[in-house]
């Protein structure tokens, strides 16, 4: 799966990335992604006071504006 801008010309930052917050299910998975371009708000991926855990496996994310990952 690949998340990205929607933009023809995209920059870091275009949008503000995943948010894994609070009421995320224990056990969730993210795997096998592209997360391209993200990065406008904490980071490409930004977890939040996450109560389960979350596993990030085999991921690519490039040309963030700010951090990769935020916790």
């Amino acid at each position: 799966i690949v998340f990205t801008s929607a933009r023809n010309d995209k920059f870091p930052g275009d949008w503000k990335g995943i948010q894994f917050a609070r009421y995320a299910g224990a056990g969730s998975i993210l795997s096998n992604c592209k997360i391209l371009y993200a990065g406008g708000g904490y980071g490409s991926l930004y977890f939040y006071y996450c109560a389960g855990k979350v596993t990030v496996q085999d991921c690519e994310i490039a040309y963030s504006k700010s951090y990769g990952i935020y916790v």
